[in-house]
């Protein structure tokens, strides 16, 4: 549903489109690129990290690394395993909603994640696999999460592993998608794609 926010299952919509395209004829299966933005920054680390065939990996004001912070061995902390047993036992029981609504929303997020779900989801975990030439672009003053925590981590993750570049553009969030930051985003896609993915 389109409301719902479950990278586990997003995850799954992107292994079947690879299955797919790999088996197209005019497709070279070893020479992939994946581009994500926002919550697809975390779900093409994954992907890339996982998958075959993907020389070029570029994420742009992704949220790579959604559980930094996060103290789940605090059974208070409101995602700990304690409490997400319970929601996910209130849901089974029928004494919650099936799908949750605007009481599981978060700000700057459209759609309503599905907690039990979303605490599995750890894209950060899988970044020692990387093998694809890594383009990190960041929001300079991006206010949905931690820079620190997420892009410029992963970069210092993985620069000695993969070729690998990260860069700040001005403005916050969705300024990436419109105006100075679009265009300046599109620039350093464009060149790193030329870069190490060429046109044969």
């Amino acid at each position: 549903m389109r409301t719902m926010v479950d990278p586990l299952d997003e995850l799954e919509d992107i292994r079947a489109a690879h299955a797919y395209l790999i088996g197209e004829p005019q497709v070279d299966g070893t020479r992939l690129a994946i581009w994500g933005s926002s919550l697809g920054g975390g779900l093409v680390l994954q992907s890339a990290a996982i998958l075959p065939g993907f020389k070029v990996m570029i994420t742009q004001v992704g949220a790579v690394n959604p559980r930094a912070g996060e103290n789940s061995a605090d059974p208070n902390a409101p995602l700990s395993p304690e409490n997400m047993q319970m929601l996910s036992s209130a849901v089974a029981r029928g004494d919650l909603p099936p799908f949750p609504g605007a009481e599981a929303g978060v700000p700057g997020l459209r759609g309503f994640p599905i907690w039990p779900r979303m605490v599995r989801y750890d894209p950060f975990a899988y970044a020692e696999k990387l093998t694809a030439a890594t383009l990190i672009i960041d929001a300079a003053d991006e206010e949905l999460f931690d820079i620190t925590q997420n892009g410029e981590a992963l970069y210092r993750k993985i620069r000695n592993q993969v070729p690998a570049r990260y860069e700040t553009i001005p403005g916050k969030h969705y300024d990436v998608y419109s105006g100075p930051g679009y265009a300046a985003a599109i620039a350093m896609e464009k060149a790193w794609l030329a870069e190490h993915l060429p046109v044969k």
